[in-house]
């Protein structure tokens, strides 16, 4: 407690009054606490620079990762767009395909339906000629009984017309 009142004394009364001892270790303190200060005031500014250089490399890094962000994005985009393609030109191929097997199904369809009716065709006139035929063979029939018959008849008329000629023969032979 003495103590602690000769010091309070003693910085009342400034570093005249104060022992030499306590002048030096004062000196010193301060001579430390300008130390610690500039230390300090180095130490904060060496924080601040590598706040702003830490800040510039975050913003580098974003930018980098942004960049490369947008490449990968990029190049998906292209690997889309190349997929696309290939499936566009797959699809491309198998309607191609489709379509020409659908017109060699229409054609070979219609082909057959060529040899259908040809052979229908050819089948109705097979049937007519042979019906034509038939009517012709049995027109030729009856012209030949009719002509038969006409003769049969003038035959018979002729023979009738001799009998009677001869019997008037006869009978003027007879007179």
């Amino acid at each position: 407690s003495k103590e602690a009142t000769r010091r309070a004394r003693q910085t009342r009364e400034g570093p005249e009054s104060m022992p030499k001892n306590l002048l030096s270790h004062r000196s010193v303190a301060e001579s430390r606490a300008r130390t610690f200060e500039g230390d300090m005031e180095r130490l904060l500014a060496d924080l601040e620079a590598e706040k702003v250089r830490s800040a510039k490399a975050l913003e580098a890094e974003r930018q980098s990762s942004a960049r490369a962000l947008q490449e990968a994005k990029e190049q998906q985009d292209k690997a889309v767009e190349a997929e696309s393609q290939r499936w566009t030109l797959n699809l491309e191929e198998v309607l191609a395909k489709a379509a020409k097997e659908h017109q060699a199904a229409l054609e070979a369809a219609l082909e057959a339906e060529r040899q259908k009716a040809s052979t229908e065709a050819a089948d109705a006139r097979q049937t007519a000629e042979e019906q034509t035929t038939a009517a012709l063979v049995a027109e030729r029939k009856r012209s030949i009984r009719e002509l038969a018959e006409a003769v049969k008849e003038k035959q018979i008329a002729i023979e009738e017309e001799h009998k009677r000629s001869e019997s008037e023969l006869a009978a003027a032979a007879q007179e």
